[in-house]
């Protein structure tokens, strides 16, 4: 799958091509809904949408196409989490944090968000492969699908 970079508000993130399109660019990155954590409520209570109250949630969005979309390879697996580690960084830098703060926050992203995904997430990714079959076409893979879902419902309540 090809990436690409988008600026979206200032923050230069890293999505599959595909996603441009059809990217909120209008959404404000606080008006995201939840997408970071395993969405099983104590998974989500570990792995909170903000870092320093910065809102992490488009780069685990990303994160969680990722993983649905690449193939089954440690490569794609690395890949994708490395996406994950760029695109919060990315969000914690255009925020108005100090630079200090800024430090600590992308700190405690590799430390927890990344350590996890490529640890814990290892279940999730391959379980990913065990679902329900897609017929290719990207919007169409049902863990993409329900994301983009969610996402639509919170670009059309701004």
């Amino acid at each position: 799958m090809k990436h690409v970079k988008i600026n979206c508000h200032g923050a230069m993130l890293i999505i599959p091509e595909w996603l441009r399109p059809l990217w909120p660019y209008q959404l404000p990155f606080n008006k995201w809904p939840s997408f970071c954590g395993a969405g099983d409520g104590i998974g989500d209570w570990l792995v909170p949408e903000k870092v320093h109250g910065v809102c992490i949630s488009p780069a685990c969005f990303i994160h969680d196409v990722d993983w649905a979309l690449s193939p089954y390879s440690i490569r794609e697996f690395l890949a994708a989490n490395w996406r994950l580690f760029c695109n919060a960084k990315a969000l914690i830098m255009i925020s108005d944090l100090p630079w200090a703060k800024k430090q600590m926050a992308i700190s405690r992203v590799a430390g927890l968000y990344l350590v996890a995904v490529s640890t814990i997430g290892t279940l999730y990714f391959e379980g990913i492969l065990d679902g329900d079959e897609w017929d290719g076409i990207e919007i169409s893979n049902p863990t993409v699908a329900d994301r983009m879902r969610k996402l639509s419902r919170a670009a059309l309540d701004i």
